[in-house]
């Protein structure tokens, strides 16, 4: 699971410094479970090792998102023999004795048979140590109160889920749940990768909406949530905050994530169903105007502009559509070039009001939207002759 995921593409150094054997080993750990890595500082000695080759490293420190939580987990490759399973010091002395426990073989069974061959190697048995430590925490819930040991049990049965589902982490005074919901986004059009000016991708790596528990006591007395949505679901459902979810309280777990689940499907559909009014509306007006279109939003579908000529004159209208639309109408701009602005002394620029098309259909709103253009342009400019179209 995946809270906050960045990769630098520009970051070359790093991937020099890995050796050639594992650089794909890393990348798919970067792309598929979102861990990034840093090299330990000191790389001269690691577990009494001489390095045969110092312009790389071999030890690196994972950074692992868990449960709301980062976990810092070490591995350290012989740099003598890469076909030998790496190291690894997970720096929490409990999770080790509990590993010890049990049966190593049926959890991780890639680092009993390392295959430096298989580029997933290093991705599998990853994976395989989180699944490991999930068991170990909910081992853990044993000792806090029976209200949050419950309020697990009761949730990792709800119907299609399953232990890989929720994600535990009980610290001291408090414990974590990390859950994902189950919703449907296939109907979304594709992310738009951002790139900041320093080279960082935002990493979106596949979907997900996951919903943070905090019980920050552990008789489960004072909670709180929140909810994490991947780059995708924020980009065209607007940032979770926005989203209003209702408050946890009062009812159990096993109940309120079926309840927002259904509530963030709904914000989904609704989000799609706008997406492809959008979509089929610019497509209408591309169809209706023809080659005097300008320029129009390929990706969000929120804007239009074409060019009108009237007697002569020209004027460039831009047709902008929010989130909303059609629920709220396009805001329509129509602006005269300048001599014939010179001409009329009037405004550079003139905000349409149009009336909304009796039919909420897309293909018939860009009809109704481009003959109540026509008109209010004859009548606005004083003109008498029909807008020409092409």
């Amino acid at each position: 699971m995946k809270m906050h995921d960045s990769i630098n593409d520009r970051n070359n150094n790093f991937v020099r410094s890995v050796h050639p054997c594992l650089r794909e080993m890393f990348y798919k750990l970067f792309t598929s479970c979102g861990i990034t890595l840093r090299p330990f500082m000191e790389r001269e000695s690691l577990n009494k090792l001489t390095l045969s080759d110092s312009k790389y490293t071999y030890a690196y420190r994972l950074h692992v998102p868990y449960a709301t939580r980062i976990l810092l987990w070490d591995i350290i490759f012989n740099p003598h023999d890469l076909t030998s399973a790496p190291d690894f010091d997970f720096n929490d002395e409990a999770f080790e004795e509990f590993i010890h426990r049990n049966n190593i073989m049926k959890y991780v069974p890639d680092w009993v048979h390392w295959n430096i061959k298989n580029t997933a190697s290093l991705e599998l048995v990853t994976q395989g140590f989180i699944k490991l430590f999930t068991e170990f925490q909910v081992n853990e819930l044993q000792r806090v109160g029976s209200f949050i040991s419950k309020e697990y049990e009761l949730t990792s049965s709800l119907v299609n889920y399953n232990a890989s589902d929720i994600e535990v982490f009980v610290d001291i005074n408090s414990t974590h749940f990390l859950i994902v919901l189950h919703v449907d986004i296939s109907q979304l059009p594709e992310f738009i990768q951002h790139v900041s000016e320093e080279g960082t991708l935002l990493n979106p790596n596949q979907d997900y909406a996951l919903l943070a528990v905090y019980y920050h006591d552990n008789e489960g007395k004072n909670m709180s949530v929140q909810l994490n949505l991947s780059p995708r679901l924020n980009q065209f459902l607007g940032n979770e905050n926005l989203l209003n979810i209702p408050p946890y309280a009062n009812i159990s777990l096993m109940t309120y994530v079926p309840q927002l689940t259904h509530l963030l499907q709904k914000h989904i559909n609704d989000a799609a169903f706008k997406f492809q009014f959008k979509k089929e509306f610019v497509a209408s007006l591309l169809i209706l105007r023809g080659k005097s279109i300008i320029e129009y939003d390929a990706y969000f579908m929120n804007q239009v502009s074409f060019l009108c000529e009237v007697s002569g004159s020209f004027f460039l209208v831009q047709v902008r559509m929010g989130e909303q639309f059609p629920e709220e109408k396009a805001v329509v701009e129509i602006i005269p070039f300048h001599n014939f602005c010179s001409k009329l002394q009037i405004p550079a620029k003139i905000v349409f009001h149009y009336e909304e098309s009796p039919e909420i259909i897309p293909d018939k709103m860009a009809s109704h939207l481009l003959d109540q253009l026509k008109t209010y342009i004859i009548d606005h400019f004083k003109l008498q002759v029909p807008m020409i179209t092409q």
